[in-house]
């Protein structure tokens, strides 16, 4: 009894005592003070800390300690200030800042807790415990923090400013909600941030385990589901902190992550040093997740010392929306320059210019998981020796896939030894390239030559000591780089863009150059919107297809395209039963559950369907008689969910029975499936004690998770699959695990409960692993079918290297024992022979199903004497002619054709005679004709020239309009085979006396000469053969009385005479 008074009497005077006045200064001295002073004077300051965490200040109050004092315990004053009357914490006097030095019975040195419009500023913190630092997040140490903001539940938290302060010695366990100054938003309930939150000019050494840090439990969107284990649960609406920006900071041996920001809109991150970060546990110097819009630039990150996973200078997290990364400096630090992750859903829109790396080690860029639509451009990476070989850029595997629209332009890479590129997802082109493997041979326009830097490898520790990376006047990057929209308008040096034609590098040399002349389009960087579902939404790996009448204007692409705001709709007046197919192709997948999605369920939705997936040999019923009751028609999401066992398939489908059509239709937005292993987590289970992982990891769909027992085992040992209450065929099981040779299983027999009894499916199993690294093995094993309620592996034997057992994945399927055939398709459904093709090809035969038991085709001609086939499909032509070759299956006769042709022939081409007479004065005819009997002529591949120039007019022509000489008349045919001919006929065009007096004649007939006199004059001049005097009299006339055409022709003719 007494206990339990005494509590409640602490309890009750350390309540806060409220302040009257307002825009009060108060002052602590903890030699010279008293708690029982006013505090309101520096003759009168309080003393303790106890004294201030129990006053609610008011706002516009200040709170200053004096110089040169320290304090043992936390401070946590209360209270709130408002708008434009912040509450300020400061130091009065001469000397060193304040100090606050936590208390190993607290966990942060200075708090603050649900409150705002505060500032805190000129402090000198640390917070120290005698424990030693492990990868333990729940070790004794405990989330200490220099200093903790936290907003519990109280929605939006505004003002929050700390600069100044000198924070050291923070020791931490391994999470991000330990470390020298930390906000956290919880919201559970009440969606939670802060806004309005300056980090500026802080110095923080020896933090464990983050230097700064901005997280949040409030994450979900776009399906994020999970965090580390440390962060509150129940997750909260993805809500941000908005009017956040961290500068001016220096941040020495962290022991992760340097600084770190999660759940933001709009930070800003600017003019910040990190260095020596991960010194005890990997992570990356600078780096932000969940967050949209970050801007980072003008920060200095070096010397990370851990680069076993992470441990870049920068790196752009899961699941940002919009990164501006620019005008920073990266070296020496242990895992590279840029790291990109996406493990939840997309990390899309980043850009990383205009930035400098020298001699970063490891992997210089890293791509984690599905990276999108990345532009990396002017920057300038140095690797020299120091760097140790990295690769330039890499692939670290997430389940989420792939990284791909990563596009670099305007770089520099300058090397003095690594490994190359990992090239997935990426295109270069308009970089420059010198040393080691760094050439990327698919950039259309590289340059290669030595980039004449000023003085490559010289920076040092500092933003302004790379004037080494600054080019030369004779440099080759110069002008040698595309123009890329909305570029900043600066470079790394601040020098503006452009100087002429665009210089590769983060340097735009500032030099006179020539003008940048014609330029190809410039580059526009590009957004993408992010998806709507999960990461882990199987659907999209799938084509989707039905059998009712689509709109063409919402196709049934859409109901797996990741996007919600597109939808697939029927035409008006649907007939059911209808089915919806996803087809995976030669995947096969592990699922669950299946999540329809649609924004006017109650006039479109489907209400009523059975879910089948095609087991090989036909379609088995998974559910059946599902019934969705829809509660929405405003246009808004509406997900329902269906469960179901645990099943493999590589084909899955809707068969719809019934839907709400008061619009006349059906609509679906989305169609998700998922592996969700908290709806498994009962399904499998095991008698060894678990080591590492959880059972669950051997059935969810991911090789790259796995289960380990604990070295305390014996066998034999079960692990079991439980199928509920309706049997599932099983004839085949395989194990996947890596290190096999150290960890695998090797002896076991397979059982399976029948209702009543377990029976043994397969006794003394025995596997022999072969590979003893991170490679995914399989061995698989088969049996006659059974139908099990439930299937266990009974464990007899492993290898046990390390003492345990692991797996990765056991996968059970059935195999049907006969499928039958349903249909064979043909690879080529024509196929043509001709006269410079080979005289024999191959046909490809496909027969569906690809497990189909019987397989075997035969091959047949109708017409040997055109064309022959073997038993393998290899076609030989042997005359002329048509035939079709046939494959018949042997199960179910099913046929597929090809048709044949032979064709070796070219077209003929006939040419009739081009002109009667040599002279001008006759007539140019282009008379031929061209036939083939086989395929018959191409139309629109003949070809007729004269002299090597198409004609595509071929009527007759006056010889006089040729030029006087030799000519030759070409026709070029081509037959539907592509055999091809050419023929051609050689003439010329001559003139003489006569022939020229009979186009003066023509000429004046026509009424190109218009004066009779004229006209006799030239005729009488002919006949005398005075050329020079009728080259004169047309020369005269040409234009007036001679038309120009008619003088061209007569002066060419008559200066040929006279020659």
């Amino acid at each position: 009894m007494t206990l339990i008074f005494s509590m409640v009497c602490s309890f009750f005077t350390a309540l806060p005592q409220a302040v009257m006045a307002s825009g009060t200064t108060y002052y602590v001295d903890r030699t010279g003070g008293d708690d029982q002073n006013s505090g309101t004077s520096q003759d009168s300051a309080w003393k303790s800390l106890d004294k201030v965490n129990a006053t609610t200040f008011s706002p516009g109050d200040k709170i200053l300690f004096k110089a040169g004092e320290s304090w043992n315990g936390r401070l946590w004053p209360k209270g709130s200030g408002e708008e434009g009357s912040p509450i300020i914490i400061d130091k009065y006097g001469e000397g060193s800042k304040p100090l606050i030095a936590g208390v190993t019975s607290e966990l942060e040195a200075v708090f603050l807790k649900n409150q705002q419009y505060w500032e805190i500023n000129n402090l000198e913190v640390t917070n120290r415990s005698p424990l030693p630092f492990d990868r333990d997040w729940q070790n004794p140490r405990g989330q200490r923090r220099g200093v903790y903001i936290l907003n519990e539940e109280a929605g939006l938290l505004h003002h929050i400013h700390i600069k100044n302060l000198n924070i050291h010695d923070v020791d931490g366990s391994y999470t991000t909600r330990s470390g020298g100054i930390i906000f956290d938003s919880v919201g559970s309930t009440t969606p939670s941030a802060f806004d309005d939150v300056l980090i500026d000019g802080n110095m923080l050494t020896d933090v464990d385990a983050y230097g700064i840090y901005i997280g949040s439990n409030c994450i979900l969107r776009y399906g994020m589901g999970d965090l580390w284990p440390w962060v509150p649960k129940p997750y909260g609406l993805w809500t941000p902190s908005t009017h956040v920006t961290i500068s001016n900071n220096t941040v020495l041996r962290a022991a992760t992550g340097g600084i770190a920001w999660n759940v933001t809109d709009g930070a800003v991150v600017e003019h910040n040093t990190v260095g020596q970060a991960t010194y005890l546990a990997t992570n990356a110097s600078i780096w932000w997740a969940y967050s949209d819009n970050n801007l980072v630039q003008f920060n200095e990150s070096f010397a990370s010392v851990n680069g076993a996973e992470d441990g870049h200078g920068f790196d752009v997290d899961a699941g940002n929306i919009g990164s501006l990364v620019q005008y920073n400096y990266s070296h020496d630090n242990a895992g590279g320059f840029m790291l990109f992750v996406n493990d939840t859903y997309d990390t899309i829109n980043t850009v990383v210019r205009y930035n400098i790396s020298q001699n970063d080690r490891k992997s210089i860029f890293r791509y984690s998981g599905s990276i999108d639509n990345v532009y990396n451009y002017n920057n300038t990476v140095y690797v020299g020796k120091s760097s140790g070989n990295p690769v330039m850029s890499d692939y670290f595997t997430k389940a989420s896939g792939a990284p791909r629209n990563i596009k670099n332009f305007n770089n520099v890479y300058y090397s003095l030894g690594d490994k190359g590129w990992d090239m997935r997802g990426q295109t270069f082109d308009y970089n420059a390239y010198y040393g080691g493997k760094t050439l990327v041979q698919a950039d259309a326009h590289p340059v290669t030559g030595d980039p004449k830097f000023a003085n490559p490898g010289s920076g040092a520790d500092g933003m302004d000591t790379v004037d080494g990376y600054k080019l030369l006047a004779d440099s080759p990057l110069i002008g040698a780089g595309i123009r890329i929209n909305e570029n900043g308008d600066r470079d790394y040096f601040g020098n503006p863009l452009y100087n002429g034609a665009p210089d590769i590098g983060a340097h735009e040399y500032e030099g006179s150059v020539p003008p940048a002349g014609s330029m190809p389009d410039p580059i526009d960087v590009d957004q993408i919107r992010p998806v709507s579902t999960p990461v882990d939404d199987l659907a999209p790996q799938a084509v989707a297809s039905t059998t009712f009448r689509s709109l063409s204007s919402q196709p049934i692409g859409n109901i797996n395209d990741k996007f919600y705001d597109t939808a697939w709709s029927t035409e008006a007046s649907p007939s059911f039963p209808g089915y919806i197919t996803l087809d995976f192709g030669d995947q096969t997948i592990s699922a669950n559950q299946l999540k329809i999605n649609t924004r006017s369920g109650q006039q479109s939705g489907i209400t009523d369907f059975d879910l089948e997936y095609d087991n090989g040999s036909g379609w088995v019923p998974i559910r059946t008689h599902i019934h969705l009751s829809w509660d929405r028609s405003d246009g808004s999401n509406e997900i329902k969910s269906v469960e179901f066992p645990l099943t493999r398939f590589s084909k899955i489908r809707l068969k719809v029975h019934e839907g709400n059509a008061e619009s006349g239709r059906i609509t679906l937005n989305e169609l998700e499936i998922y592996n969700n292993p908290d709806l498994s987590k009962d399904m499998v289970t095991t008698s060894f004690p678990t080591g590492a992982g959880t059972i669950t990891n051997i059935i969810d769909n991911n090789l790259n998770s796995a289960w380990g027992s604990d070295v305390n085992l014996t066998f034999p040992g079960y692990i079991t699959l439980d199928y509920g209450h309706d049997p599932v065929p099983v004839n085949k099981v395989t194990l996947v695990t890596f290190f096999g040779v150290g960890q695998g299983i090797t002896k076991f027999d397979v059982e399976y409960y029948d209702g009543s009894r377990w029976m043994t499916a397969l006794p003394d199993a025995s596997v022999e692993w072969k590979l003893n690294d991170s490679t995914k093995e399989s061995q698989t094993v088969t049996f006659p079918t059974v139908h099990a309620y439930k299937l266990r592996l009974k464990v007899n034997d492993g290898n046990r290297v390390w003492g345990n057992i692991a797996l990765n994945e056991l996968i059970v399927e059935y195999t049907p024992e006969n499928v039958p055939v349903t249909s064979i398709s043909m690879d080529r459904p024509e196929l043509l022979f001709n006269a410079a093709s080979d005289r024999s090809a191959a046909l490809l035969a496909t027969v569906t199903p690809d497990n189909a038991t019987n397989k075997k085709v035969t091959w047949s001609t109708d017409d040997g004497r055109v064309a022959e086939v073997d038993a393998e499909g290899r076609v030989k032509a042997v005359g002329e002619g048509k035939a079709v070759i046939t494959a018949t299956t042997e199960d179910g006769s099913f046929q597929a054709a090809s048709q044949i042709t032979v064709d070796w022939t070219a077209p003929e081409i006939m040419l009739g005679p081009v002109a009667a007479t040599e002279l001008t004065t006759g007539v140019f005819q282009p008379r031929f004709e061209i036939s083939d009997e086989g395929t018959g002529v191409d139309n629109a591949k003949t070809e007729v020239l004269l002299d090597g120039k198409v004609l595509t007019d071929l009527s007759d022509m006056p010889m006089y309009e040729l030029a006087l000489g030799a000519h030759t008349f070409t026709v070029k045919a081509s037959d539907l085979a592509g055999n091809a001919s050419a023929k051609s006929v050689d003439f010329e065009v001559k003139t003489s006396y006569a022939a020229l007096e009979e186009l003066v004649q023509r000429f004046a007939e026509v009424g190109w000469i218009n004066n009779k006199g004229i006209t006799n004059s030239l005729l009488k001049k002919l006949q005398q053969q005075n050329v020079n005097s009728f080259i004169h009299e047309i020369s005269a006339q040409k234009g007036n009385h001679v038309s120009i055409d008619a003088a061209k022709y007569l002066l060419r003719d008559a200066e040929s005479l006279l020659h």
